[in-house]
């Protein structure tokens, strides 16, 4: 016959394995990580389009010192309709004032991140503001 007490006492193989012991550390920290590069792909998107209204800025506002727009109503319109694929909810204010142009845009950063998942980005606002010179053209 054989012995009760030597099955018993005997560990299983899978105890005594040891080779699986990584992975349980690699899925608790696999959301950390998640998190981080979705933050850091959120902040980068956000300066991606800060860069990218800063030229439509320039360009309009350049384009108004040289005389090629008539207003700043004008001014605004055109500016508005460049952004609003890159920001819906942007805000542009432009006015002249002792010969300069001062041109400001207001966006919602949550108009700007992709994931949206980080709550800091939701009340935070991207601000650009130029200012130039009407130039003499006579």
């Amino acid at each position: 016959m054989f012995s009760i007490s030597k099955k018993v006492s005997k560990k299983p193989d899978f105890l005594k394995n040891e080779s699986g012991s990584l992975t349980i550390e690699s899925v608790l920290w696999l959301p950390v990580f998640f998190f981080f590069f979705t933050v850091l792909a959120d902040a980068s998107m956000i300066f991606s389009g800060q860069s990218l209204a800063m030229r439509a800025l320039q360009d309009e506002s350049r384009r108004m010192a040289t005389g090629l727009t008539p207003s700043t109503n004008e001014l605004e319109r055109r500016l508005q309709a460049r952004l609003s694929s890159l920001s819906p909810n942007a805000q542009v204010a432009a006015s002249v004032s002792n010969g300069i142009v001062t041109t400001t845009v207001v966006m919602p950063a949550s108009d700007l991140d992709v994931a949206g998942i980080v709550g800091a980005f939701e009340n935070a606002a991207v601000s650009i503001q130029t200012d130039y010179l009407l130039e003499d053209l006579s």
